[in-house]
């Protein structure tokens, strides 16, 4: 039943798309070649992203747990614990996630498989972006 209603609408979409092709003023003169093979102008230039560093352990215990730095939330931290997975353990696989506290301090708790078959156990410390957006 849910494609039956999603059909509409995607029809809906591509018919202002072809509206919009269609109302945009075609190129003048001897200049229609040079328009069609100009490049694209960029896209508008956005703030910088703030550099994601590593600091503390190696993930192998609370005490050795990873800090992330430089994200400014959730979304962001998680991506970063993430992206430090795929760096030390190349082709990874999740098993287990999840969220210690401990000592004033939170934790992301995350239990992989290995490629070798093996299971790591890996620590991140999430104090300082835990809770925001």
């Amino acid at each position: 039943m849910p494609s039956r209603l999603l059909l509409p609408v995607l029809a809906g979409l591509l018919c202002l798309a072809c509206q919009s092709v269609a109302a945009a003023p075609a190129p003048t003169g001897g200049h229609a070649a040079a328009a069609a093979s100009a490049p694209a102008a960029p896209p508008p230039a956005r703030a910088a992203k703030p550099s994601v560093h590593y600091a503390g352990g190696d993930g192998s215990s609370i005490e050795q747990a990873v800090v992330i730095q430089g994200v400014s939330g959730e979304m962001a931290g998680v991506g970063a614990e993430y992206a430090w997975l795929r760096m030390k353990f190349p082709g990874y696989k999740p098993r287990l996630q999840t969220l210690l506290q401990r000592a004033g301090k939170i934790y992301d708790v995350l239990e992989i498989d290995l490629p070798d078959g093996k299971t790591a156990t890996v620590y991140f410390d999430i104090t300082a972006f835990f809770g925001k957006l």
